[in-house]
């Protein structure tokens, strides 16, 4: 959502990747943290994905050309507080 604020005060943004596509082991942390697009459950060996709501808005923001309508008209404020 700060992408959404940087556009607002007239930054020139020009590209956008995601952190990782799905959660991972990390060396600190082990399988704890988990910020990737998509869920992986660990405790199953089948390690099945799920897509959280970032990754919808992700596909959504990348098949319109890096923008996303919902995004441009959402308020800042109302998209940070919807971030969970």
């Amino acid at each position: 959502m700060m992408l959404c604020l940087f556009c607002r005060n007239g930054a020139n943004v020009r590209g956008y990747f995601a952190w990782a596509f799905m959660d991972l082991f990390e060396l600190l942390s082990g399988f704890q943290s988990r910020y990737g697009l998509y869920r992986v459950d660990f405790t199953d060996e089948r390690l099945p994905r799920q897509a959280r709501l970032s990754a919808r808005w992700y596909s959504g923001f990348l098949k319109h050309n890096g923008t996303s309508a919902l995004v441009l008209r959402t308020p800042v404020n109302q998209a940070l507080n919807s971030v969970s």
